[in-house]
């Protein structure tokens, strides 16, 4: 039985069709829509709408073989068709048909430009890159319209061997001239210093994209309480990468679809301070929306940054000493902030594969590599690379990447090699393949040549990574000097050449000594990944100076100037003689409810600079709180950031504590494991030295030694057994019991125990263990702690704590409390002994361990109300809120003090936990609260007058006034009366949350006029003329009522 033929279709039919495969198609439901646009073109080939949107389609779906079949009935007479054939011929590597194409359209003015900017690309892939430089140019000179491809030619000139600086700049001015010629004035934000900050990041590579993996680490671990992260992405591909960026952002923003006016004007409304753009020349530009100044600076960072922008407009660009060697800042536009060490944070993919061995000894030569664009080579680093494989006999070069696909693109390069002597046995193509798959051919990679005068980025960083040495020659530009400075900062300078010659002996003096190589291949991950360039905290220390000290400076008033920032994260402009370190804002601990009132700062002895190299040291010398005297021969306090201001820290280098008489200190290359005992296990030290001790008890000090702390690699039973006196008045004594010691003098946790007996004091914890990890298996050994327990700190406190001062008492509850983390006894100590700090200690505790509170960023509106209630705060000077949280945040975030009522206790301490001095609402004690700050029952209601009433407790004028809490409609009449008693009801507007939905509210518009409204939210302003008898006997029915 035959099938019928299809019906015979009508011109409404196909429009039916047409606009179903469209519905499909904007909702991604691809197959669906070709197999409806199909059987339209089964009828009607040439219909040239449905054609269109079939080719669309199988683009979406990979089926680009298929779109191919079509495009012999496509018209190309219109942009959007060409483009659309030229971009399915190149994704099947059909060049010439491509070519064809365009060069059809060359002469048709209203399309020249747009075949000659497509062809350029074309004739690129085909191994044309200078061909297609000239192209764009022509393709400029046509249409000077269009900012994209004067963009294209500015950033491509960087892969020119030929580069003229001038001529770059000369196209910088151009492009400024004819996109950006009416530079706006900084929009300005809060000019205050100690505000979170909210800081923009633009791009459209925040997914797995270079961008993401060199930015993504730092930012993230920017402090949340100093910075408020706002990300405006035009990407559309989304991945794993994309959804953690997201996750580590306060708010993130889809921007593909809107014009540079309103992403201009989204910014302005987010209140932006630093607007850092991640794109710059290249894929989502927003070079011209940057020209209407939608914050009050601007950054250029990563993504798109081959050089100077070259825009008057742009103030600062984040680099470092090798991206921008000093003396190089008058090539710049933007004033440059040199980071210490390295300009990003390398973050590697989850799915990092292991480094396999050098395939040299296997293969028995060297492969060298290059997984960079092909577009970076050229004839200058094709003959240089041709010099080494002369030279390193039966040699071979791994060429991977996209464009060696296209067999026009691998005859130009072979014929280049050809030319220069190179066999095409040696030369070795692979196309493109999934990133795990890139990473694992590094594994046939014995040394990585770095082309020029484009240098690799994430490519070096991903060779070295797995454990491929990188051969560099720095040039001119920032583009040159990428892998300059990731190689330098990673460590190994030494593969940075100073002149081609150099570039051609480093390489060939690696593939001549295969020992070399081996090591190199077994050390490059390790040193990588721990080196500064991979370390994001170490990172975000020097970003966070670098953005609050231009903010800072902005705030001065003064204009944007040049920064350093140095290894110990302080920095100094270049006005300025002398560096300066912005201290960090600490954000305050859980703890913050206790308050000790120390009579004296705490005396600490650490002998082995075991504390100084504690993460809790900064904080716990930030407190004002202790005196360290820190004994140091081994030198790793040298290795810390310490305090500049080390007017309560001694470090002492060249004596011991023991008996009074002169130690052997054994010096080894690894300084930890440096001491008065000589180690076992170790190999013989470097250098043994005789140093002078000084017996515990001879120490020159007005007050009694609080807490002594002892490092294992020290005689410490003769530092115990000659203490004297002094041992008997410590309040903490710490020492690190090794279980299993290395040295036959290390003092035993019985020794320790029975010399500190002796003296009073007795063993109450072990803590701070160490772990050795004797698993084989490589995977158990990386991620897994290890069981066999091999040290830990023993802590004795006195056995009779009861006969301490009070003042004592609170020192030692301080030290168990702020470094021990031992709560238990220091709740015990002071409830014991009937201590004045008890009752508070006990309602810290009741609020520290109550399950976590979590407040958001942002209050608990819609979007409109949001932006409503952010264009009042921007406006107002002094404000005040019934109802606390999210609000509250947002108004400080935005510089503002921050005024209010809140009748949460817990909720409240959160909150001021989470911005400190900017929150200044009042707890108002109505009784026991539940969800939402509602009162539990009216057991109490004889306090809920307060609530409303706290306004009275201020005598400020307040612009705007938030009424989101209990007891709204007593609190807006409260406020009104407030603004009459003060004189200020012409000015004060009162915001009004969950207004319109709640008819019970609706009294409070005899006395308001509403001047906006959005959803629930609505802005008011004071009544003129109003009956102030009529507003007391309304306020005096809605007291009581917390709704």
């Amino acid at each position: 039985m035959s099938t019928p033929a299809p019906k015979k279709l009508s011109h409404l039919d196909i429009g039916k069709i047409y606009n179903e495969a469209l519905s499909l198609f904007k909702t991604c439901n691809f197959n669906a829509a070709a197999t409806l646009l199909e059987s339209v073109l089964v009828q009607f080939p040439g219909h040239q709408e449905s054609l269109l949107l079939l080719l669309k389609t199988l683009l979406k779906t990979d089926q680009t073989l298929k779109a191919e079949s079509y495009l012999s009935n496509l018209a190309t007479d219109r942009a959007e068709p060409i483009l659309l054939a030229v971009d399915i011929y190149k994704k099947n590597k059909s060049y010439d048909d491509a070519e064809r194409v365009l060069r059809d359209k060359i002469d048709h003015k209203a399309l020249k430009h747009i075949a000659l900017s497509s062809l350029a690309t074309v004739r690129t892939l085909q191994g044309y890159p200078q061909e297609g430089l000239q192209l764009l140019h022509k393709a400029h000179e046509a249409d000077r319209s269009n900012p994209t491809i004067l963009a294209t030619i500015i950033a491509d000139e960087h892969f020119n061997p030929e580069l003229d600086l001038l001529q770059i700049r000369s196209l910088q001015n151009r492009w400024e001239k004819l996109y950006a010629p009416a530079i706006s004035p900084s929009t300005q934000t809060r000019k205050i210093k100690n505000k979170a900050l909210r800081l923009g990041i633009l791009s459209d590579g925040f997914n797995n994209h270079p961008v993401a993996r060199m930015t993504i680490g730092g930012l993230h671990a920017l402090p949340k309480h100093e910075f408020q992260l706002y990300a405006y992405s035009s990407s559309n591909r989304d991945d794993s990468v994309k959804a953690e960026f997201k996750a580590g952002c306060d708010q993130w923003r889809e921007i593909a679809h809107l014009s540079d006016d309103a992403l201009s004007d989204r910014i302005k409304r987010d209140h932006i301070d630093i607007l850092i753009d991640l794109s710059g020349y290249h894929i989502g530009s927003r070079l011209r929306m940057l020209a209407s100044r939608p914050c009050p600076l601007l950054l250029k960072w990563v993504g798109g940054l081959n050089d100077s922008m070259g825009l008057s407009y742009i103030d600062y660009l984040i680099t470092d000493r090798f991206e921008s060697p000093l003396g190089s800042d008058h090539e710049y536009t933007e004033k440059l902030i040199r980071m210490p060490n390295g300009y990003i944070s390398y973050t590697p993919p989850r799915y990092m594969p292991d480094v396999g061995p050098l395939p040299a000894v296997k293969n028995e030569f060297i492969t060298f590599g290059c997984f960079n664009n092909a577009n970076k080579l050229n004839s200058t680093i094709n003959s240089v690379w041709a010099r080494i494989l002369n030279r390193v006999p039966n040699s071979r070069l791994l060429l991977k990447g996209s464009m060696y696909e296209g067999d026009n693109f691998k005859k130009e390069i072979l014929k280049s090699f050809n030319d220069f002597g190179i066999g095409t046995e040696q030369i070795i193509f692979e196309g493109q393949a999934d990133h795990i798959a890139l990473l694992n051919s590094y594994n046939k990679v014995d040394i990585t040549l770095d082309p020029w005068p484009f240098s690799g980025g994430l490519t070096t960083l991903e060779s070295m990574m797995m454990g491929v040495p990188v051969v560099t020659y720095p040039g001119a530009t920032f583009a040159s000097r990428h892998s300059t400075s990731h190689v330098s900062n990673a460590g190994y300078s030494d593969l940075v050449a100073d002149s081609w010659e150099e570039y051609i002996e480093i390489a060939c003096a690696l593939a001549q000594n295969i020992d070399v190589l081996q090591g190199l291949r077994a050390e490059i991950r390790g040193v990588f990944l721990a080196a500064p360039i991979s370390n994001h905290a170490h990172f975000s220390l020097a970003l966070r100076q670098a953005l609050l000290a231009i903010w800072h400076r902005h705030c001065e008033e003064k204009p944007v100037a040049a920064v350093e920032v140095f290894d110990d994260h302080s920095h100094r402009f270049e006005d300025e003689s002398e560096s300066s370190l912005i201290d960090a804002k600490e954000k305050p601990e859980q703890n913050d409810g206790v308050n000790f009132n120390l009579s004296s700062p705490v005396l600490i002895v650490d002998h082995g600079a075991r504390l100084i190299q504690d993460k809790k040291f900064t904080g716990l010398y930030n407190s004002n709180a202790v005196h360290l005297v820190c004994f140091d021969p081994a030198g790793l306090s040298k290795q810390r950031q310490l305090p500049l201001k080390r007017e309560r820290l001694q470090v002492i280098s060249d004596t011991l504590l023991g008996d009074g008489n002169p130690q052997e200190f054994y010096a080894h290359l690894d300084n930890s494991i440096s001491g008065s005992l000589c180690d076992i296990d170790s190999d013989a030290p470097l250098v043994t030295l005789t140093l002078p001790s000084i017996r515990l008890n001879d120490l020159p000090s007005d007050q009694p030694i609080d807490w002594l702390m002892l490092s294992q690699q020290y005689q410490n039973t003769l530092l115990l057994e000659n203490s004297g006196k002094a041992l008997v008045d410590i309040l903490v004594l710490s020492a690190i019991i090794e279980f299993s010691p290395n040295s036959t003098n290390s003092m035993s946790f019985d020794a320790c125990r029975r010399i500190a007996g002796r003296h009073g004091l007795e063993f109450y914890s072990f803590t701070y263990f160490n772990f050795n990890n004797t698993a084989t298996t490589e995977a158990l050994k990386k991620g897994y702690r290890g069981s066999q327990t091999k040290s830990a700190i023993a802590v004795f406190i006195p056995k009779n704590f009861g006969k301490l001062t009070p003042q004592r008492l609170e020192k030692l509850v301080f030290i168990l409390h702020s470094y021990f983390d031992m709560p238990d006894i220091a709740d015990h100590i002071l409830q014991h002994t009937q201590h004045p700090q008890a009752r508070n200690y006990a309602d810290y505790l009741a609020s520290h361990f109550a399950p976590p509170t979590v407040i958001p960023n942002r209050p608990a509106m819609s979007e409109p109300e949001i932006e409503l209630l952010e264009a009042y705060l921007a406006k107002a000077n002094n404000y005040y809120e019934f109802g606390s949280g999210g609000s509250t945040k947002l108004a400080a975030s935005m510089g503002l003090s921050v005024h209010g009522a809140e009748s949460d206790k817990q909720w409240l301490r959160q909150l001021k936990n989470d911005i400190g001095d900017l929150c200044q609402v009042q707890h108002i004690d109505i009784g026991s609260t539940g969800e939402w700050g509602y009162p539990i029952d009216l057991s109490e209601s004889i306090k809920f007058p307060d609530y409303s009433h706290s306004i009275h407790t201020h005598n400020r004028k307040y612009d705007l006034i938030l009424v989101d809490g209990r007891f709204r409609v007593a609190c807006v009449l409260e406020s009104i009366l407030h603004a009459i008693h003060n004189n200020y009801q012409d000015q004060v507007r009162i915001f009004i949350h969950d207004f319109w939905n709640r008819e019970h509210y609706s009294p409070v518009l005899r006395f308001l006029e509403c001047i906006k409204s959005v959803d629930t939210a609505g802005v008011f302003k004071i009544k003129d003329k109003l009956d102030k008898n009529s507003l007391k006997k309304t306020k005096e029915l809605f007291t009581d009522d917390y709704r």
